[in-house]
């Protein structure tokens, strides 16, 4: 029986692999592939692709763990209250009153 695809992103070396690869993720992030090499050798995604790699793999189907954040399993609430935010409401825009 075929192992299911793992959808839960735990690590940066699963994170890369969700990219499509060492190539791909520099792509996407705008560096260079030895830029991500180091990320994968040190296991560390930096504060600055937090929120584009959670909306990017959450488009993509994955599940991103709140470690992938360098969080505790406990800080994870913050990305369930993100999920479940609504829009802000548009204001409509009034006219101005005539001056009488």
């Amino acid at each position: 029986m075929a192992k299911p695809k793992q959808r839960t992103v735990r690590t940066i070396a699963d994170f890369v692999k969700a990219m499509g690869g060492t190539g791909a993720t520099a792509e996407w992030a705008g560096v260079t592939d030895g830029y991500v090499s180091n990320m994968l050798s040190r296991g560390y995604l930096p504060g600055g692709f937090h929120m584009r790699a959670y909306v990017e793999l959450k488009r993509r189907g994955f599940e991103p763990s709140p470690e992938l954040f360098d969080l505790q399993p406990d800080d994870g609430e913050f990305l369930v209250k993100i999920e479940r935010a609504r829009p802000l409401a548009r204001r409509r825009r009034t006219e101005p009153r005539a001056a009488a």
